[in-house]
This record gives structure tokens, sequence and C-alpha cells, in this order.
């Protein structure tokens, strides 16, 4: 699997993908002002079972729920699960399946002092059953994580003392446990079992000074082995990241970070394993005049491609007219080189979850602070790639793009462009079935003209797009 870094230095617009791809977007719920969390999955047959916190007008406060989509259907059954009338506030949620496809959710709650608890809810085919985990004075810091093998729940805690915590259940009734990562603050575990058979959790963990490291855990044998995936990420309003396996059990993980050199940026890091060594790939920077990344969520499809969702929450949250600038982002690396697309825009993001159906397509659930155009919960998915669409492209009248020397040509040509003020320009060369074969210029350009070469290309159609700024242009060449 090869992957290649692509740096944004500051984000205006993003690349759209080269492929004519729709997203469709169906608001589930209206949320008013509500920071809650969800999480989607599927199973074997292609239906989707998701978790959200949840409750209209209420700050704060927030429900748990337990949305269900049979494969091929066109509506959600939406169940709540545990509903308290004391306006308890949940703000995190993670679902995983049993061997039946049953459901099962560990969740935050908090009491009205503010501290926050671990429940566990599991459905038997029948009825809801919710059991309550810790209590005080061991109060959550951030997160929980469910994992399952076969029926068996693993529920991952993280703690202000002991640090992470991992229990299990060994009857209806009794659970076990063990500290997997002593410390504070040991926060935001994200857990999955990967093709073996075995679980890993990934988190974010501080020691007694310095920045936050991303870790990453396994079980060997009878004790668990912590690796240092990523280091240096400095403390992050919103860090959150996750954790999913590629075909062959290798680790990767999303996070957010935070780097104050020379200026305050907000980073999305992919870090992987890659059998022998931890790797990282910086995807996106956000300026902090701009806003902040928030919530990333990754899952792998089955062709071993990584995608990755992410909000970028605008800074200042809301205009004057009371309007959103923030951007729902898809990140993939389907064309060996990482491509990001704008799923939507003028929007105030919070928590997202991605999950891939059985087709290989991508499904996203968003959470927004607004409730218009999407506020609250959002279902978005992606229809079959179909190839490129000239008119898919918002075509600058900028006229930054020239045109090919000579077109149609014989195999090679140049193509001039122009930066109008210094910074980021891309200019890639795609194929008719969207397959992208050169990326012609990339990185920080001062301002000025330039003009690219390219050569050895077979008889077809091809298409150029080019992005500076916050423009993005498109040409067609012919090769006969």
């Amino acid at each position: 699997m090869r992957f290649r870094t692509f740096m944004i230095v500051t984000v205006i617009c993003l690349l759209g993908t080269a492929n004519a791809i729709e997203w469709n977007v169906e608001e589930l719920v209206v949320q008013q002002s509500v920071q809650a969390d969800n999480d989607l999955v599927f199973d074997d047959e292609g239906n989707m079972h998701m978790c959200f916190h949840y409750k209209s007008g209420v700050i704060p406060g927030s429900d748990l729920y337990y949305g269900f989509k049979a494969a091929g259907a066109t509506d959600w059954t939406i169940t709540p699960v545990d509903v308290d009338t004391q306006n308890w506030v949940g703000a995190n949620c993670d679902i995983a399946l049993d061997s039946q496809g049953n459901p099962h959710i560990s969740y935050e709650i908090c009491d009205d002092q503010d501290w926050s608890y671990a429940k566990y809810a599991y459905f038997d085919g029948t009825n809801w059953n919710i059991m309550q985990l810790t209590y005080s004075p061991n109060h959550l810091d951030h997160g929980t994580s469910i994992a399952m093998i076969g029926d068996v729940p693993h529920i991952f805690i993280s703690q202000y003392s002991p640090g992470l915590l991992h229990v299990w259940k060994t009857s209806p009734s009794a659970w076990d446990s063990e500290v997997v990562q002593a410390g504070y603050p040991t926060v935001h575990p994200s857990a999955k079992v990967d093709p073996s058979g075995n679980i890993g959790v990934a988190y974010f963990h501080q020691g007694a000074v310095g920045p936050m490291a991303v870790k990453y855990a396994y079980k060997d044998g009878a004790s668990w082995q912590v690796e240092t995936a990523y280091n240096e990420i400095l403390s992050n309003d919103y860090y959150e990241l996750d954790l999913d396996y590629d075909l062959d059990g290798h680790p990767h993980i999303v996070s957010d970070a935070l780097s104050t050199s020379p200026t305050t940026i907000y980073m999305l890091l992919h870090t992987w394993n890659d059998g022998s060594q931890w790797l990282t790939d910086n995807l996106l920077q956000v300026e902090n005049s701009y806003g902040k990344l928030c919530f990333p969520s990754i899952a792998l499809d089955q062709g071993n491609n990584v995608h990755i969702t992410v909000g970028v929450l605008p800074w200042p949250t809301s205009n004057s007219d009371g309007t959103f600038d923030g951007i729902l982002y898809h990140i993939s690396d389907e064309s060996d080189t990482w491509v990001s697309t704008i799923v939507m825009e003028s929007i105030n993001p919070m928590n997202t979850s991605i999950a891939i159906d059985p087709s290989n397509q991508p499904h996203i659930i968003s959470q927004s602070n607004d409730y218009l155009p999407y506020g609250g919960l959002s279902y978005i998915w992606r229809t079959i790639e179909t190839g490129i669409n000239e008119e898919s492209y918002w075509v600058s009248s900028a006229d930054l793009l020239g045109n090919p020397g000579s077109n149609p040509c014989w195999s090679s040509s140049s193509i001039g462009y122009s930066v109008p003020v210094s910074g980021s320009a891309r200019l890639e060369l795609f194929d008719i079935s969207g397959r992208i074969v050169d990326v012609l210029a990339d990185g920080f350009h001062q301002a000025g003209e330039y003009e690219t070469g390219f050569s050895g290309l077979t008889t077809g159609v091809y298409l150029f797009r080019y992005t500076t700024g916050n423009t993005v242009e498109t040409k067609k060449l012919i090769v006969l």
C-alpha cells in the first residue's frame, strides 16, 4: 500500500475530487446547540447501526439513542436507549456488534456536579439493558470505547485515576478489569478488533511533563504492550483520535494536533504502522485565525484505501448574520495520492464518524451546533464513482490555468499556470476514469507565471486540475 504526504498550508478552499461523485445528505434530527457524539458501523449484511446523543432545545442535556437502517431501506428507525428526565449530559458514545449483529454501546454521562461516569447498554434481541460501570470518586477524564470479541464486550475507559482502564464482561452480571496505561491525562481511547481477532486501542497520553503523544496498545499474551505512534502533540481544545486496521492488520490512526511555531496551526495527522515502524502524514493544516480541526474519524475499505472525515470549526464560530463558515471534509488516498473533498459547507461541524459499506463506499454521520441548513444530526453517503465529469468542478473566471501548448497532442506537451499571490499551488493530471496520472506541480510558489511539461501519455482523454488559494480550474487534453 502506498502513501504520499499531501500538505495543505492554509485552508480556504480544498480540492474537489476528480471523479463524478455525488454526496447525498439526509437530516435525521434537529439538534439545537448540543455538542454530543455519534458512531456508525455496518454489519455483514450491510445494515447500518448508529448511536448518538441528542436532546432538542435543552442546554445542557443529551440522551442516548440508537439508529438502525436496513440494507436497501430508505428510512431509519430511531430508538431511545437511555433517557433521563433530569437532563444529564452525554458527551461520548461508541458502538460495536456481537456475533448475532446486536448492538453494544459504551457511553459517558455527567451528574449535576459535572462529574462523568461510564455506562454500557446492549440489546439482547428483545430489550435494551443498561449498566453503570464507574462511580464516584473514579470519574472519567475524556471518552470511552467498546470492541466485541464474539459476544464479550471489552470497554476502555479514560479516568483521572488510575488512567486507561480496560473492563470486560465475564458473566451476565460480573466484570473484570485491568489498567492499560497509568497516568493523567490518558484520554479519548478508540478500540477496534484487528483482522486476526485481537483488540488494539489508540489514545492520547501525557507524561509528567511535555506534550501529548499518540499511543497504541495491544494485548501480547497476558500483558499489554504500549507503543508511541506519534509524539510532540501540543494540547488541543478538541483533541480526538480514531483507529482502524488495514487488511494486513496494521493499525491506522487519525488524530488532530496543535503547533505554535511560528504561528498557531491545527494539524490533521494520519499515523500508521507499516509492519516495522510508525509513519505519519500531515494531511491538513488550518491556521488558528481561520478555525480549528475537530473530531476526525477513519475507516479503511476493502482495497486498503484510507477514508477520513473531519470538520473545520470556524473562528469566530458564527458570522454577524448568524451564518456559519464551517466545512466537513472527506479525505482519501483512493487515487494513490491524498485527495480532499468538501462534503458539506456553511455549517458549524462538531462530531463525525465514518464507515464503509459492502460496496466500498464511505458513509458519514455528522453533528453540528447549528440547525440550518444541516443542523443537528446528518447522514451523508457517497454514490459509486462514475469517472470524470467536468461539470462537477467550480471553474473560476480568473483564467489562471492556461491551455495546453498543443491540444490534441502526440503523447507530450506543456501547460502554463499563474500564481497571483505567493502561496500553495497544485497542478494534477487525471485520466478519463478518474485515476491520477501525475502531479505536475505541488507546493509553495512565489507569485508569478509558470510552465511545466509532460510526456509519455497514451491515447485518450485527460483532465488537468489546478488549485491555488480559493480557485479551482480544469482544462481538457486529448492525446492522439
